[in-house]
């Protein structure tokens, strides 16, 4: 018996988790914001500090991957010529 497997292109995955990964740091950059607005306290700075981190995070995976997204479509065009 043959296993089927789906042939579809990584590519629309990659295009969601970049758009997804955008969306995340557009959000933290919000609540980083706020948290930089917000009286001082050891919660505030908790906040600042996580979404700091999240914002950083997400941002540099998101570069990742569309830099990965770039060099896929350059091979494609290459190929196609």
């Amino acid at each position: 018996m043959s296993v089927s497997r789906r042939t579809s292109s990584p590519m629309p995955r990659a295009r969601w988790a970049f758009w997804g990964l955008v969306a995340i740091a557009v959000l933290t950059a919000g609540s980083l914001t706020a948290g930089l607005g917000a009286d001082p306290s050891p919660l505030t700075g908790l906040r600042v500090a996580a979404s700091g981190l999240v914002l950083i995070g997400s941002l540099a995976l998101a570069a990742r991957v569309m830099v990965a997204l770039e060099r896929a479509r350059r091979r494609a065009r290459r190929l196609m010529m």
